[in-house]
């Protein structure tokens, strides 16, 4: 570290000096900015959508006129229909019915439920690692987050 550190001194003040065999490595991944709604929300309206917005661009096809994300690559269950597999949980029964629009220019991925969601039930929206980064590569494991829409009394 007090290697690195006399590298970046000695690069600022003698502009144009580089330093040798610096022990620095950069990690890039693929990161989460936001969720909306935000885990563990209550008094979700029940025409919601959710939205993720990510630190960079994703794969995408873009051959359409939308540009698609895997299949798969983000669902949302709910808690009176959970998924069948933890490991994969927008896999095969249990996901709410959900279209999943990819926007380039926000960074973001919308989740927009095909009905209304239902009142006072507890939803989880999942990202799994098929969201791949263009230059960050994959989520590195599920990410989960949960909100619960408005009671009916």
């Amino acid at each position: 570290m007090k290697r690195i550190a006399h590298c970046i001194v000695g690069a600022l003040l003698a502009a144009g000096v580089g330093c040798e065999k610096s022990n620095a490595s950069f990690v890039d991944h693929l990161a989460i900015v936001n969720i909306s709604p935000s885990h563990g929300a209550v008094r979700v309206g029940y025409d919601s959508t959710v939205v993720v917005t990510f630190s960079g661009a994703l794969v995408a096809d873009e051959s359409g006129p939308t540009p698609l994300l895997p299949v798969g690559a983000a669902c949302l269950t709910s808690l009176a229909s959970p998924p069948a597999s933890a490991a994969d949980p927008c896999a095969g029964e249990g996901t709410v019915g959900t279209e999943v629009e990819y926007a380039p220019s926000a960074l973001t991925v919308t989740l927009v439920p095909d009905e209304a969601l239902l009142p006072d039930e507890t939803y989880t929206v999942h990202l799994t690692p098929l969201l791949e980064g263009q230059d960050a590569g994959p989520l590195s494991a599920v990410v989960r987050a949960s909100f619960r829409t408005i009671p009916t009394n």
